[in-house]
C-alpha cells in the first residue's frame, strides 16, 4: 500500500483516518495473526506498518519502531508457522 493512499486526520478539517485508529487495527490483525497461527494477516499488517511508518504525526521514534516491525512481519514467507517467525525474531 501507497503511504499515500490513506488521509491522516489533520486537527483543523477533523477529515480522514488518525494514525492511532490504524495502529490500533494493525495491533488486532497482530494479536488474530498470533492466535491463529495463519500467515493470512501479514500482508495487510505489512501494508499497516509502511502506512504508520511514513506517518508524519507520528514521531520519529515510533516510525522508527513501524520500519524494524515491518521488516521482521514481511520476513515469514507463506507458509512459515508465525511460532517460528516470532522465535526467530524473540518474541515471546
Amino acid at each position: 500500500m501507497n503511504p499515500c493512499d490513506i488521509s491522516f486526520r489533520s486537527e483543523e478539517a477533523g477529515d480522514g483516518v488518525s494514525a492511532e485508529a490504524v495502529l490500533a487495527g494493525t495491533l488486532c490483525l497482530m494479536s488474530c495473526a498470533m492466535q491463529s497461527g495463519s500467515t493470512r494477516y501479514l500482508a495487510k499488517i505489512v501494508d499497516n506498518l509502511d502506512v504508520l511508518a511514513a506517518c508524519p504525526e507520528l514521531s520519529r521514534e515510533m516510525r522508527c519502531v513501524c520500519r524494524r516491525l515491518a521488516g521482521h512481519w514481511q520476513c515469514a514467507p507463506d507458509g512459515t508457522p508465525l511460532e517460528n517467525l516470532t522465535k526467530s525474531a524473540g518474541v515471546h
